[in-house]
């Protein structure tokens, strides 16, 4: 994969790669020091890594325990995977307005999963078996993306452990 980058890096120079791979990040860190080019590496440490970070220009921590050791670094944020809109950010009206003209449930929490959509990598059936098996009131599942391999597998199974508490949106 950090291979097939090089094109793209070449045709810009100044870019930012983002990844949640040690191994490609390295392979690019490798690239970059040999040709000495200016791209600079973002690493999503959601896995998640320890240090040292050596190969990363930067580092998005994805839980607060990774981030612990590192909090007066610059070279560290904290940038959760999920997170609560809080009615301070958008208000009880414009979020119900926006459920309303989405067609969302009014009340029910809502997950939402962004990105492609299919059973390769993404583990949408671990997500969707979770919430089939959460034992309190369960929330409303809104996956959107494209659609990869395996994706009529993920909307089946979907369906029938979630039935009309899901909803697929595809690109």
């Amino acid at each position: 994969f950090a291979f097939g980058l090089i094109p793209t890096i070449l045709k810009h120079p100044e870019c930012i790669i983002y990844s949640s791979d040690g191994t490609t990040l390295n392979i690019l860190w490798h690239i970059r020091r040999i040709f000495k080019l200016n791209f600079r590496l973002v690493l999503s440490n959601g896995a998640p890594f320890f240090s040292p970070f050596a190969r990363a220009d930067f580092i998005q921590h994805c839980i607060p325990e990774t981030l612990k050791s590192f909090s007066n670094n610059p070279r560290h944020c904290l940038l959760p995977y999920g997170f609560n809109i809080v009615d301070s950010i958008i208000g009880p009206e414009t979020q119900r307005s926006l459920r309303q003209k989405l067609c969302l449930p009014l009340e029910t929490p809502i997950v939402l999963c962004v990105g492609a959509i299919g059973s390769n990598h993404k583990r949408h059936e671990v997500l969707i078996e979770a919430i089939a098996n959460t034992k309190h009131k369960k929330p409303y599942l809104l996956i959107i993306g494209q659609k990869d391999k395996g994706y009529e597998k993920v909307v089946e199974l979907g369906k029938e452990r979630l039935g009309s508490e899901i909803r697929f949106i595809f690109d």
